[in-house]
């Protein structure tokens, strides 16, 4: 797995936010590229119902709660774990910083896109 920080290129990261790349790392590095797509697109999911909420000025579950419920059921495992953290960890990052959440984490999933088609071109490569 490949390890995220950013760079003179990094997708338009605000520099404001480079706290959140090493935590971005750790999801994709965690659950590898393909599951981690689909928990960081969980995450903007959880993002925008807790946007909603502040919207409509209901009751607000918070970003863990969201989360909880746009991920599903899934195995608890110690990875698992390190992700669900992390990502909430992002979370704070950005709000702290008041910087688009959407933005970051679509970044980052363009970068565990990237992890995952190198993946499968070196798998491919290998069974040559």
């Amino acid at each position: 797995m490949g390890h995220y920080s950013l760079s003179d290129d990094a997708d338009g990261w605000p520099a404001s936010v480079e706290h959140a790349a090493p935590f971005l790392s750790i999801v994709v590095n965690a659950l590898g590229p393909e599951e981690a797509s689909a928990w960081i697109d969980g995450a903007r999911r959880a993002h925008a119902r807790e946007n909603k909420a502040k919207l409509a000025c209901t009751y607000n579950f918070g970003f863990p709660h969201y989360l909880t419920l746009e991920l599903g059921d899934f195995e608890n495992t110690l990875a698992r774990v390190a992700a669900w953290e992390a990502l909430k960890a992002v979370h704070e990052l950005a709000r702290h910083e008041n910087t688009n959440l959407d933005m970051l984490l679509d970044c980052a999933r363009r970068a565990a896109a990237r992890e995952s088609a190198a993946v499968g071109t070196t798998a491919v490569a290998a069974q040559r």
